[in-house]
């Protein structure tokens, strides 16, 4: 009987783990999708915090990014909220978006009000029970939070919810630093081609080459 127990507690591990695999798959299969679109930057952000949120199980989430010059070390670019949430704002406090900068490593805590690490650190709202935080680091530099609050149905985040959080965080800021680049690149192609057109009404003003372009067709 103890036997067929433990064989019993195996299989059910063996299918959780199994689980875990296929949902880790499926959600990174849906976001290489979303950030190959042709959608706008923040249409795919929104998908990939809500893809987050459900296949970790939490109420909202959200992706902060590294402000530059600021007052404001960081600034959420999205926020994806759960209907269990719905009308409620969660963030991560100014005190836990300085460790996150300080540290730079990833912040689970399933108990806000026992752990420890949290002792003398602000929490912005007294319903929030759990946080799974995790950087987004590229080429050694920070440049973002993903920020997941409040496990469902009084869950505990996990070590596996943890490392999935950070390949997507690690995707994600790779996303981040192309969009970025492509949108610079593209608005340098526009400012380019405002002032080749400029110079070209320009020159073409002052020595009539649009009279004699006219009589060339």
């Amino acid at each position: 009987m103890e036997d067929y127990q433990t064989s019993l507690q195996d299989l059910n591990e063996e299918n959780k783990h199994l689980k875990n695999i296929v949902s880790e798959m499926t959600i990174l299969n849906d976001l290489s999708i979303a950030m190959s679109s042709t959608m706008e930057v923040q249409e795919i952000m929104a998908k990939i915090i809500a893809k987050t949120i459900k296949t970790i199980g939490a109420e909202q989430g959200t992706i902060m990014l590294v402000e530059k010059n600021s007052n404001v070390p960081m600034r959420t670019i999205i926020r994806g909220v759960n209907e269990e949430s719905q009308g409620k704002i969660y963030k991560l406090g100014s005190h836990l978006v300085g460790w996150m900068i300080n540290n730079q490593k990833p912040f689970l805590v399933n108990d806000t009000l026992k752990d420890v690490r949290l002792n003398g650190l602000e929490i912005d709202s007294s319903e929030i029970r759990s946080i799974l935080s995790v950087p987004m680091i590229l080429r050694g530099q920070l440049i973002g939070v993903i920020n997941l609050f409040n496990k469902k149905e009084k869950n505990l985040f996990t070590e596996d919810d943890q490392k999935l959080v950070c390949i997507i965080a690690t995707h994600v800021g790779s996303f981040l630093i192309n969009a970025k680049y492509f949108e610079q690149v593209k608005n340098t192609k526009d400012v380019l081609l405002q002032r080749s057109n400029r110079l070209q009404k320009e020159v073409g003003a002052q020595y009539g080459f649009d009279i004699l372009l006219a009589k060339a067709e």
